[in-house]
């Protein structure tokens, strides 16, 4: 309960159950498997004759329970949520495999990163919100979206990097290109021209026109 208290004042409620209660799962796991024991322990001590068995009944019902919805998100898990990726080598050899959770929007990330790749200069900056990835991906420099309190601020920031092609994408989390990058284009069509979309829309690419403001 502590460490549930603590982790309440996170300032990420979408990673609270994925990420923060992961280290105590161990735990949780056995106060439940505990909790259900004491009940039909107690049930068998206040009850006789033919209701005497309902506890032990009752812990089978649960832990079959678990065991049923466990085997149908592993089904669900091999059978939904492995989807092809694509990796480009240093050859620009193109390599196929299946990732787990490698939904849509990965592949048009996969897709939009080859061609930032393909087309810019070594010299040139990217900003994204995975720049670990798309640094792995093109060994350009990346950088993350500045996340300035206005699209001025953004701008003036993505100028002193200097950025050159900034990616815009449907990420929910963290959200930076959605609440940063997009609207900063928005703000200044001028400044940033559309020069590739992914096949799905998802993932934009945009590139710093007229250098000097």
């Amino acid at each position: 309960m502590a460490s549930v208290a603590l982790l309440s004042l996170t300032p990420f409620p979408e990673q609270f159950v994925t990420r923060y209660l992961t280290p105590l799962l161990p735990f949780i796991a056995l106060f439940f498997f505990y909790t259900v024991a004491f009940i039909g322990e107690h049930w068998r001590r206040k009850n006789s004759g033919r209701w005497e068995n309902a506890g032990l009944t009752f812990r089978i019902l649960v832990i079959s329970l678990i065991f049923l919805l466990q085997g149908f998100a592993l089904i669900g898990t091999y059978g939904r949520s492995v989807q092809l990726t694509s990796y480009y080598d240093g050859s620009r050899e193109r390599t196929v495999h299946r990732l787990f959770f490698y939904d849509s929007l990965w592949q048009a990330f996969d897709t939009t990163l080859e061609w930032v790749r393909q087309h810019a200069e070594p010299q040139h900056v990217i900003s994204t919100g995975i720049p670990h990835l798309a640094y792995l991906r093109t060994k350009l420099k990346a950088v993350l979206p500045p996340m300035g309190i206005s699209t001025e601020q953004t701008q003036d920031l993505l100028d002193s990097v200097p950025v050159k092609y900034l990616l815009v994408d449907d990420l929910d989390y963290p959200g930076i290109s959605v609440r940063y990058a997009a609207p900063t284009v928005a703000t200044h069509p001028d400044l940033w021209k559309t020069v590739f979309v992914a096949p799905n829309g998802r993932v934009r690419v945009y590139e710093r026109m007229n250098e000097s403001r």
